[in-house]
Parts: structure tokens; sequence; C-alpha cells
């Protein structure tokens, strides 16, 4: 009998403990992580989250994230808020949530995102990751800039904080490769062809 108990304190405890059960990391990251663009060019950049529970809790019901980039190299154009597959997670049901971008700072980029879904709603319908927006920068110099994610605010569906690791990313802007100049010998076979043929035209007047 103290045996059989024993048994069961040690399986409940190792139940309770167990990592497995536990919610994932939740990491915000800057896709693709690092990239090679030529000069004029544009540059797609998306950020995505992983590690929220999968049609369970804990979901996003909030973010606040800054993306900072070097403005010598990288002028911002536009960004289109959701996932380019699954659409706008943080509004699944269609309440049209509120989501804004600004400017605060030269080479800064806000993001805004505040779901109007109910908690059970976002806790059934997100999956465990996705994308929050696609943002396009327009490329203006040469050289690598970091791109480089900060978080404002990050909340669940409840209205709890979140806690999220940062992976950040870089872009590296090449400039635009020279007009290949034409070939020299290419060159002297077409002028000798001029001249025979001003030769030829002039010999038959004279004729």
């Amino acid at each position: 009998m103290q045996r059989t108990v024993l048994s069961s304190i040690v399986v409940i405890g190792a139940f309770l403990g167990c990592p497995a059960m536990s919610a994932g990391v939740i990491t915000l990251s800057v896709f693709p992580s690092s990239q090679n663009v030529a000069l004029g060019s544009p540059m797609n950049v998306s950020l995505r989250i992983t590690g929220l529970g999968n049609q369970t809790a804990p979901s996003l019901g909030t973010f606040d994230l800054n993306l900072d980039f070097d403005p010598a190299i990288l002028s911002f154009s536009s960004v289109v808020f959701g996932d380019p597959i699954l659409g706008d997670l943080l509004d699944p049901t269609g309440l049209e949530n509120t989501f804004d971008f600004t400017n605060p700072g030269f080479g800064t980029v806000e993001l805004f995102d505040l779901s109007l879904d109910s908690a059970r709603q976002l806790n059934t319908l997100q999956p465990g990751s996705f994308v929050l927006g696609s943002l396009v920068f327009d490329t203006i110099g040469v050289g690598t800039s970091s791109l480089n994610l900060t978080v404002n605010s990050l909340g669940d569906a409840d209205g709890n904080a979140l806690s999220a690791n940062v992976q950040n990313g870089s872009a590296d802007v090449n400039a635009v490769s020279s007009v290949p100049e034409p070939n020299s010998g290419l060159l002297l076979l077409t002028g000798a062809a001029i001249v025979m043929v001003i030769r030829m035209r002039w010999s038959y007047r004279r004729s």
C-alpha cells in the first residue's frame, strides 16, 4: 500500500514538472535573418512569432514593436499586417482589430496591433507560430544594415504580459554591377565594315 502511494506521488510530481507540458519559448524574429540585395531593388522583411500555444493558451492579443535599421542604407516604404498565407491572426474573426505603424525616429519603424477578439476566440483559433507583418524597404546605399527588434509591449489574449526572446537580422546591399564594355575586337571589325561601305559608295558615285 505504501509503495503504491509513493509511486503515485512520484508520477504526479513528474507530470507537474515535465517540461513538455509547459508553454514553449516565445520568440520574435526577423525573417529572413540575413539577405543580399542589389542597390535599387526593394527588400522584404517579415516579423515572425513562434512558441505560442497551438490553438490554445497562450495566444497573442497585442504587440508593440520597434524595428531599427540604418537609414543611410535602407528607407522604409510600406507594411502589411498579418500572415501572407494565414491572414491577420490577431483578427481571426474579422472584427477589424486596431493596428498602426509610425516612424518615431529616423531609422525606426514602430508596429502596433491590438486584437478585439475574445480570449476564447484567440486561444481557439491562433496557431503556435505566424507572421505578424511584412515590411518593404527601398535600398538607397551600399553596406550592411542591422535589423534590430525591440519589444515595447507584448500581451496575451487576457491582457497579461508575455516575455519573448528576440532574434535580429541584417541586410547586405551590394552595388549594382556596371554595364560590361563592348569587346575591343568587335569595335575594330565594326569600324572596318563602316569604312568599306563608305569606300564602296564613294567609288560608285565616281563611276
